[in-house]
């Protein structure tokens, strides 16, 4: 953040942003999302497919080289457990049963995956045509702004942003944009705003502007933001970039005292992405990526030599 951006722009690339298991069809999320999203970047992984090292073995996959450095360490916290409980029927009869119980202290497992690229017998994975061209921008920027839950009007005025109080989000036209895309990353971003609202995710969003906490809620939604552009695979060029930098100098002072801050932002965001994406599915079905991955998590599937429980 310090050098002006959150991933370096050149190295970007929107097919690993959405890391997936083929195995275990595990979909990551929040912290072990971005992580992943790093890593990708860090190590120039365009391909989206992580496993497990015993995961790895078990399906037979052999690493090009095997160096622990490149496996990515990521968490799983449990919050229930299954407990033999006791309940009367109507009849008064004791029985005996299963319940999911919340635990007290939620746990956290640890775990370690690698990426589809670092082995040399990962059935490929076909990544043409997995970012929505530039004709199919306009038609998606519509059908989100369909699911939106609250109205969004584009007015002759220089400024993009929610009001919570009136729960309406407010835009300049799309042609004061430098492109479709540009137009669809604010849009984005102000439903994520939007998604705060006390009828919602119920976050804190009525911040003076400038202070600390109104900087968090810009972190949230456009961590929000990025999450969603990789789960429609919007194409990014250098001004659409540049837009997302804009807040990183208020974040900072944040984050410096709060090292916590980031994670609980990306908890929030993923939150947020998660119902606006939701309510896009519940319209117009599953993204194609998820579709995509579906098939050819079912050709790995085939090659393992026997069950494990791996994540």
């Amino acid at each position: 953040m310090e050098n002006g951006y959150i991933l370096p722009r050149e190295q970007w690339n929107r097919n690993a942003f959405n890391p997936q298991n083929p195995l275990s069809q595990a979909i990551y999320q929040g912290g072990n999302r971005f992580r992943l999203m790093y890593a990708a970047v860090e190590h120039g992984y365009e391909d989206p497919r992580w496993v497990t090292y015993k995961q790895a073995k078990e399906a037979g996959l052999k690493f090009k080289s095997y160096d622990r450095e490149k496996g990515i360490l990521c968490e799983k916290w449990i919050f229930t457990k299954k407990e033999i409980v006791k309940e009367e029927d109507e009849s008064g009869k004791i029985e005996k049963k299963e319940k999911e119980v919340l635990l007290s202290r939620p746990m956290v497992n640890y775990f370690t995956v690698y990426n589809a690229q670092e082995f040399l017998n990962f059935p490929a994975l076909d990544l043409d045509g997995r970012q929505i061209e530039k004709n199919q921008v306009v038609e998606l920027t519509d059908k989100i702004i369909a699911v939106s839950e609250c109205p969004i009007k584009e007015m002759k005025q220089g400024r993009a942003y929610y009001s919570p109080a009136d729960d309406k989000i407010i835009l300049p036209p799309r042609e004061a944009f430098i492109n479709d895309e540009a137009f669809l990353g604010t849009l984005l971003h102000e439903m994520a705003h939007s998604t705060g609202h006390k009828s919602r995710l119920d976050r804190s969003i009525i911040n003076q502007f400038g202070s600390e906490d109104y900087a968090r809620e810009e972190l949230r939604a456009e961590m929000a933001a990025i999450f969603m552009e990789g789960d429609f695979q919007i194409k990014y060029d250098k001004e659409h970039f540049n837009s997302h930098t804009q807040y990183l100098e208020s974040w900072i002072g944040a984050l410096k005292k709060d090292k916590n801050e980031l994670f609980r932002a990306i908890s929030d965001a993923q939150k947020a992405s998660e119902r606006i994406v939701g309510n896009y599915e519940k319209k117009y079905g599953l993204l194609q990526k998820e579709k995509k991955l579906g098939k050819e998590a079912l050709n790995v599937k085939k090659a393992r030599t026997r069950k494990g429980k791996s994540r």
